[in-house]
């Protein structure tokens, strides 16, 4: 291989992101104006998980950890949030195909896959529409 490709392929390649130690936080005041960014920052874990049937049923330590029942269940955790510090939605249950067990999930990317299959696009749209709505009927 000639030297100066070698020097060019070196330099086409992207450095690794850093990783970072630190709990999954919101953007608190996001200025970008994206709507799961918007919805991270503003919305709780009530405002997802009520609305699809979940129940809140204990807390842990500082009541920031706390522990979800899925529709239908009567008894028993299959979910928790805030875990650590995290502002994540981690879920145990195997019951929601579209959920994946142990993985964490921001509030608009539940929310993306609970009520629009993981599109989004469309989960922006219906948040932006909502909003909408709102604002014009004020």
């Amino acid at each position: 291989m000639p030297d100066d490709l070698f020097a060019q392929v070196l330099d086409s390649l992207e450095p690794e992101k850093e990783v970072s130690n630190e709990p999954f936080r919101p953007i608190a005041n996001p200025e970008t104006g994206r709507p799961g960014d918007i919805f991270n920052a503003l919305a709780t874990w009530d405002d997802v998980l009520l609305p699809l049937g979940w129940k809140k049923v204990g807390h842990e330590g500082d009541n920031r950890r706390q522990f979800w029942r899925r529709p239908e269940k009567k008894d028993g955790i299959s979910a928790s949030t805030n875990y650590k510090g995290y502002d994540l939605f981690i879920p145990y249950t195997t019951h929601f195909s579209e959920l994946e067990p142990l993985k964490g999930y921001t509030k608009f990317r539940l929310y993306a896959v609970m009520n629009h299959g993981g599109n989004f696009g469309t989960a922006a749209k219906a948040l932006v529409m909502e909003n909408y709505r709102i604002a014009s009927s004020l």
